[in-house]
């Protein structure tokens, strides 16, 4: 059994991974004030404390992002861009798992071409398959009006075997899964 100065170096070294990562993609990484306001939105959804000054480490949260935060992921210029990145960065560092709807980037990526593959390429995050469980549950969807964009999004997010209290949805439009059995979070709150 690893120790606990051993997982925390580890979430230490993820987290510089993850910023590396997105410094040579983007041209520049989340400032610490957006990491620290991350990390407060994390610890409020239930995310234990982690690394050097936590003193303990316990299971982290699941997140999906939707199109609209894979987008301002993937768009250095978008006014969300740091906030997403910042969440990204505390996620890889221990305090959760962050996934990505494949249809969900599907759909996007026709808005902004390379959008899929950026997040693809990102080693932190989970890329979502869209099985026949998703089909069922995406063509229910789409008969309410929800988007192709947003279905997957919703399947991912609900509870499931997996995941059986669900996953928080990070979203900039919280108010379009309203009603969705999901908990949709912007990452500006």
């Amino acid at each position: 059994m690893r120790s606990h100065a051993s997982r925390v170096a580890e979430y230490v070294e993820r987290a510089e991974l993850a910023r590396a990562e997105l410094a040579s993609a983007l041209g520049s990484a989340p400032s610490p004030e957006a990491e620290a306001k991350a990390r407060a939105l994390l610890e409020r959804l239930g995310a234990a404390s982690h690394g050097p000054r936590a003193g303990r480490i316990v299971a982290a949260i699941a997140v999906v992002l939707d199109h609209t935060t894979a987008a301002a992921l993937y768009d250095p210029k978008d006014p969300f861009n740091e906030a997403v990145a910042a969440f990204y960065v505390q996620t890889s560092g221990g305090l959760g798992d962050v996934y990505a709807p494949v249809l969900s980037l599907t759909a996007g990526d026709a808005e902004r071409p390379g959008l899929l593959s950026y997040i693809k390429g990102l080693r932190f995050i989970h890329i979502e398959a869209f099985d026949t469980d998703a089909a069922v549950t995406a063509t229910e969807l789409l008969r309410f009006g929800h988007s192709w964009a947003a279905v997957h999004a919703i399947h991912a997010a609900r509870p499931s075997a997996t995941h059986p209290t669900g996953r928080y949805l990070l979203t900039l439009t919280p108010k379009a899964y309203a009603g969705t059995g999901v908990q949709a979070v912007h990452p500006g709150q």
